[in-house]
């Protein structure tokens, strides 16, 4: 019985690193789009200010 419980555990401890895995890989391509965002957002009110000043 205790065997049993042993392999369960760590089938399972396989499983929950295979998702944190593929959960920090989501969150890695999340940043790269949140950085372009803030960049494309600072470029777009330069360039605002930019238009405004011209005027």
């Amino acid at each position: 019985m205790r065997h049993k419980n042993w392999s369960i555990e760590k089938g399972d401890y396989k499983r929950d690193s295979e998702s944190t895995n593929g959960y920090e890989k989501k969150n890695k391509r999340k940043n790269i789009f949140v950085k372009i965002g803030k960049v494309l957002g600072v470029l777009l009110i330069i360039s605002i200010l930019a238009f405004l000043m011209t005027i």
